[in-house]
């Protein structure tokens, strides 16, 4: 499916990964945490104008991997992540996240002024340095601006310590296994969420009318991987406000159309959910 890469984020985003690289991951584990990442920046339009990837990864210290002033090209950052050592030790959550707000978002390595800045953290267990010192870490990264996300792996991870790290609740996500993440699905669920901080738009999706479509004002229609895939259809696109997504067929509506003004036009249709743009 490489039409993803150039439909599912079309905004240039400074995207950083915090890579959990301690003794308790594992090295098959570690492995597939590095394929993972190279599925989400798949998402991203990765070049010298767009999306640039950085990563850092921790255990007992902490060292930055890439940097956004490194080549930005998705095969160059693809060889660069496979190329990330293992280095077991201990979770020193707070180490990484300093040395993401020290040497990688800032002029040395490569951050730009006039993008977003989004990290991923990715971890399987508790810091060792403590949970005050991840969380006031966090807390400095946005304070500068970086929007924090948290992707909790297995059952040791801290659930107070990883909602702490994130910028916001719903920038969290926790699976119970490494088996579980790896679904296409979860990635790009990651993958949108990571690239709604480039958004100039300000808008959101909100699911208006469950079991219901719009039967007129069609801008266009195509397949689409699920509904958050064809909400970003939408929202690429100029024109539209709302769109049709029936999930047995994975089919796309774009609609200019909001209800208000066509309140009459919808058609009952138990597989089809109504979703609009709202604007802040």
């Amino acid at each position: 499916m490489h039409f993803l890469f150039l439909l599912v984020c079309p905004f240039a985003v400074d995207l950083a990964f915090l890579l959990d690289a301690s003794g308790s991951i594992g090295p098959d584990n570690y492995k597939q945490v590095k394929a993972f990442i190279i599925k989400l920046i798949e998402y991203f339009p990765v070049s010298s104008a767009g999306t640039h990837v950085g990563v850092v990864s921790f255990s007992s210290s902490a060292k930055t991997e890439i940097m956004f002033s490194a080549k930005q090209n998705v095969k160059a950052i693809k060889a660069s992540i496979l190329n990330i050592t293992y280095y077991a030790g201990s979770t020193q959550i707070d180490l990484g996240l300093e040395e993401c707000r020290t040497k990688l978002f800032a002029a040395g390595g490569g951050m730009r002024s006039n993008v977003p800045q989004v990290l991923l953290v990715i971890t399987d267990g508790r810091s060792t340095g403590g949970h005050a010192a991840s969380k006031r870490e966090s807390q400095l990264l946005n304070n500068k601006g970086i929007v924090v996300f948290a992707l909790g792996l297995g059952s040791l991870v801290n659930s107070a310590e990883i909602n702490a790290l994130a910028s916001e609740p719903n920038h969290v996500f926790h699976y119970l296994s490494f088996r579980q993440m790896l679904p296409t699905d979860n990635g790009l669920r990651i993958a949108l969420a990571l690239c709604s901080v480039g958004r100039t738009s300000n808008a959101f999706v909100h699911p208006v009318v469950t079991h219901r479509s719009l039967k007129s004002h069609t801008l266009a229609s195509r397949s689409a991987h699920d509904d958050f895939e064809c909400a970003l259809f939408c929202i690429s696109h100029s024109s539209c406000y709302s769109f049709n997504f029936h999930s047995p067929s994975r089919y796309c509506e774009l609609s200019y159309a909001r209800r208000n003004l066509a309140a009459g036009d919808f058609v009952v249709d138990r597989d089809f959910v109504y979703s609009e743009l709202q604007f802040e």
